[in-house]
């Protein structure tokens, strides 16, 4: 409260002391232009030392950050340009002899007004809150998720050891994007072929370390990595097979080419999967 003083109490004496002298003008526009210049100072360092040259919190999300980082920026440029236009105006009244006490010129803040209104309305993050946002994108990804009764969104869960303790908070806020970036490399580019595929490799593959994917098989799956990778490859299988792929290859061609290392494994797996053989499997398509 106290920065209100110094603004109200010239307010005050702009209306009880005769203004008409000139000294008196230029003493309030020096004034006046003094504290918009002040502020606008006081603006950046604030920002800058809380914000602008800071680390995010692990808890907090990186994009979240780096949106009121430019936010800022934004809103205090505008503020500047308006602080502008008035301290321009004012002073045009000083040397012309004119009184329009800074309104001359409105159309020019209006118009920064208008831009950041619009940016607003056009940036949903910000218009419903950046988590919201995320909440609603975490959905739309969690509804995309191929094996979705396998892994566990919930971040309410037990954690004792200290180390995985380190690693909740930093994995928590980037739970839906591993889940969804290891469904894309195991789908979209068929990478889990690879017959001596390891947790280290996937980890490698997708820039994270080994003991973040450790900690999200651990705690947010309900099956192993060597259960995931099964469950992958018998898919991509299912997948060939209804893409005519036994047409003109084998059954062995097919255990290889999905990344078993011999039919037999691929036999089992597929029958306590799909809860049918492979051949038969291939005969019931052929009926449909």
């Amino acid at each position: 409260m106290k920065h209100f003083i110094l603004p109200a109490f010239l307010g005050v004496a702009n209306i009880l002391i005769n203004s008409s002298e000139e000294y008196m003008n230029i003493i309030y526009h020096v004034v006046f232009s003094a504290i918009a210049i002040f502020y606008v100072y006081l603006s950046y360092v604030e920002l800058r030392n809380s914000l602008w040259v800071t680390n995010p919190k692990i808890n907090v999300l990186e994009k979240q950050f780096v949106l009121l980082k430019d936010w800022t920026v934004l809103i205090l440029i505008i503020c500047i340009l308006a602080i502008v236009r008035l301290l321009v105006c004012l002073f045009i009244d000083l040397f012309s002899g004119t009184v329009s006490y800074g309104n001359n010129y409105l159309w020019i803040t209006a118009v920064f007004s208008c831009v950041l209104f619009f940016k607003v309305l056009l940036t949903p993050e910000i218009l419903f809150g950046y988590q919201l946002l995320n909440d609603k994108l975490i959905e739309q990804r969690t509804a995309e998720i191929v094996f979705g009764e396998f892994w566990i969104f919930s971040k309410e869960i037990n954690v004792s050891n200290i180390q995985d303790l380190k690693l909740k908070e930093k994995i928590d806020d980037h739970l839906s994007t591993y889940i969804d970036n290891i469904e894309m490399i195991a789908f979209s580019q068929n990478w889990f072929r690879n017959p001596s595929v390891t947790l280290g490799d996937l980890a490698l593959k997708l820039g994270v370390p080994k003991s973040h994917l450790t900690y999200v098989f651990k705690y947010h799956s309900k099956i192993s990595f060597i259960e995931f990778k099964k469950m992958v490859r018998i898919q991509d299988a299912v997948r060939l097979i209804e893409n005519d792929y036994l047409y003109s290859n084998t059954l062995d061609s097919l255990a290889k080419e999905v990344g078993f290392s011999s039919y037999n494994p691929f036999f089992t797996s597929f029958k306590e999967i799909v809860r049918v053989v492979p051949q038969d499997y291939n005969k019931k398509l052929k009926q449909i």
